[in-house]
This record gives structure tokens, C-alpha cells and sequence, in this order.
């Protein structure tokens, strides 16, 4: 198992959550219309990918631990 598919799988219930949280906080959200396809892309993303973790060399030094966790705004 790579390690994207690991991020992916091990935390399948995060992308659940963030989808909620997204449709929720969506019309709230700042900008034009051009940004709302921007944000889905960049969600879809994210849930698909995971998080990224500290193997991945650009987020070696970020601690996104508490991301995982947080609640939505």
C-alpha cells in the first residue's frame, strides 16, 4: 500500500465531515462565483488525497495533526 492510498483509507471519515462542513459554510463563503468551482477542485482534492502528511517532503515541518480533528468553523 502506498502511502497516499494509506492517508486516503485511514482517514475516509475525514472527507465525509469536510464535505458536510463545506456545504454548510459554502453560501457563507467570500468571493464571485468564479471561486465556488476553485474551492470544490481544491476539496475534491483534499478528500481524495488526504491530508498531507510529514513523508511528503513540502509538509515535512507542518503539523496538520490538529486539522484532523478540529472542529468546522
Amino acid at each position: 500500500m502506498s502511502p497516499a492510498t494509506a492517508t486516503v483509507s485511514a482517514h475516509a471519515g475525514f472527507g465525509d465531515g469536510l464535505e458536510a462542513a463545506w456545504k454548510k459554510a459554502q453560501p457563507r463563503l467570500p468571493g464571485s462565483d468564479w471561486m465556488h468551482p476553485v474551492r470544490a477542485e481544491a476539496l475534491a482534492r483534499v478528500i481524495r488525497q488526504g491530508l498531507p502528511g510529514r513523508r511528503q517532503e513540502w509538509w515535512k515541518y507542518a503539523d496538520l495533526a490538529s486539522m484532523r480533528t478540529a472542529a468546522p468553523p
